[in-house]
């Protein structure tokens, strides 16, 4: 049957647009927006495509490709992971930009989020920015920087939480399809009774590994879309592996799920590997991760072959933080079976615990178009307190000093004749107050 329009709030367009997407030059000013939706009660909806109003800034575009993901509602803000669709081609009428969800997202009734995403090289690109709502519907939109480097935070919030100039509380799309149902609808995030569920914990007595992986917020999916990316702090974090072994006769498209209440400095992350895993080199065998930390859950599907082993590795993101309970689930591989921890020996530190002093640090500047940073006394401050930026590509940021006393304003630049530091601060997210 032909499309539909499933759900409709394309309209009251604001004059602001919220940039929505990842940057390959930039990966810490990953930014995620999604705005919930309903399914009625008795309905069962098939998202077959998306309607988004933006615009490309800073930049004239086109995206390198798009990124769509569908989550479950999670008391008033994204939760589970219900659907993705990455790295898909996108086409654009005007400021209608349209993304083709093919299989389609199957939906039983209930609430729901969805994300569009921009998959762009800001040097090169520039910025798609997502039009904001003058008025809210539901919940208003929800924001999230898993890479910390915006100052917020890296978990869900109320957009104004953490983007105080958007131009409204909501974002301008429509979703579209049919009804009835398609196939096996999506699956909730209470998780599948007939996998293997592992109830586990991190801390100092568990085995260590050097480093981590990096959290570029895109799950891995069948077929394989993503690659290894570490995150090289050269830190040793803790971690449990259990393996699994496919006797299928088969290959298994594995869905991997975990549930935790650890989130900031206790956040953990998942990743997956096909035979082995080598602690001291985590990209080793590598064959998927879940992009971000749970909060509560974070899920990704790899591809094990028949007679293949399936190695599973939950670690902590800060070392010796640790996480107190999470909860593993694999579907695709056993019924009701249970996982074997593995005997993984702690990764042995081989880098020197001083750096060698003639080192020459990388300098990288913040992705930030032009723009007027006076509302900081330090030389690092820039106007990217926020994530939204005006159509016009301008960002300006607002004083927070107190009025009783006079900002100090310090214009400054990095380039080759500026002296260097070994490696660089860790950015967590949480700003020194």
């Amino acid at each position: 049957p032909p499309q539909v329009v499933l759900y409709d709030q394309y309209d009251n367009a604001g004059t602001n647009a919220s940039f929505s997407g990842t940057f390959a030059d930039f990966t810490g000013f990953y930014a995620d927006f999604a705005d919930d939706f309903v399914v009625p009660a008795g309905q069962t909806w098939n998202v077959e495509s998306i309607d988004a109003d933006g615009l490309y800034f800073n930049g004239a575009g086109p995206a390198t490709d798009w990124n769509v993901f569908i989550y479950a509602d999670n008391a008033g803000l994204p939760g589970a992971q219900v659907f993705s669709a990455t790295k898909i081609p996108i086409s654009q009428v005007g400021t209608t930009f349209t993304a083709n969800l093919s299989p389609a997202a199957v939906l039983n009734s209930g609430t729901y989020w969805i994300k569009i995403q921009a998959n762009m090289t800001f040097g090169t690109q520039g910025e798609w920015g997502w039009t904001d709502r003058t008025v809210q519907s539901n919940q208003g939109a929800a924001f999230r920087n898993s890479g910390g480097d915006f100052g917020c935070g890296t978990d869900w919030v109320r957009k104004p939480v953490c983007v105080t100039t958007a131009g409204g509380p909501d974002q301008v799309y429509r979703i579209n399809g049919t009804t009835g149902g398609v196939g096996s609808p999506m699956a909730t995030p209470t998780g599948t009774p007939s996998g293997c569920v592992i109830n586990g914990s991190i801390d100092t007595s568990d085995p260590t590994q050097i480093g981590r992986l990096f959290r570029r917020d895109i799950p891995q999916t069948c077929p394989a879309s993503t690659t290894c990316s570490i995150f090289g702090d050269g830190l040793l974090h803790h971690y449990d592996s259990y393996t699994f072994a496919n006797k299928s006769g088969s290959t298994q498209c594995v869905t991997i799920d975990t549930n935790t209440a650890c989130t900031g400095t206790n956040s953990i992350f998942t990743g997956a590997y096909l035979g082995s895993f080598d602690p001291n080199n985590i990209c080793t065998n590598w064959i998927g991760d879940s992009g971000f930390s749970p909060n509560p859950d974070a899920s990704f599907q790899v591809d094990v072959d028949n007679g293949q082993t399936l190695v599973v590795v939950v670690s902590e993101v800060t070392p010796d933080a640790g996480c107190p309970a999470y909860t593993l689930t694999i579907t695709g591989l056993c019924a009701g079976g249970t996982a074997t921890p593995t005997a993984t020996a702690t990764a042995t530190a081989t880098t020197s615990a001083t750096p060698t002093p003639t080192a020459t640090a990388t300098a990288t500047f913040n992705p930030t178009p032009t723009a007027t940073a006076t509302t900081s006394a330090t030389p690092t401050a820039t106007a990217t307190a926020t994530a939204t930026f005006t159509p016009t590509g301008t960002a300006t940021a607002t004083p927070t000093a107190s009025p009783s006393c006079t900002p100090i304003v310090i214009n400054g630049s990095i380039d080759l004749s500026d002296p260097t530091q070994v490696d660089h601060l860790n950015r967590s997210g949480s700003p020194q107050t």
